[in-house]
């Protein structure tokens, strides 16, 4: 689910695993609709389409799943995960 007014996000690579470091530059505005209880369906829209085009959806729909918390990769997916879902 997508939360917030605005999804902040900015370069990624084409691994959905992995998010580099100009991810956490929370310039690039991805839409400009505000979630206000009047657009949401264009403002959902914008926000998939950008998350489509950065292969990212699976986190939102939980197809990457989580490692176990004692893996060694947990934290690399929390981080991943947390940012998109941010």
């Amino acid at each position: 689910m997508l939360v917030g007014s605005k999804i902040i996000f900015s370069k990624v690579s084409s691994n959905p695993n992995r998010l580099n470091g100009s991810l956490h530059n929370p310039t690039l505005h991805i839409t400009t609709e505000k979630l206000n209880g009047k657009k949401f369906l264009e403002w959902s829209h914008t926000g998939k389409l950008f998350l489509r085009s950065k292969k990212k959806m699976g986190y939102i729909l939980e197809m990457i799943k989580a490692p176990k918390t004692t893996d060694p990769l947990f934290e690399s997916w929390d981080s991943k995960n947390s940012m998109i879902m941010s």
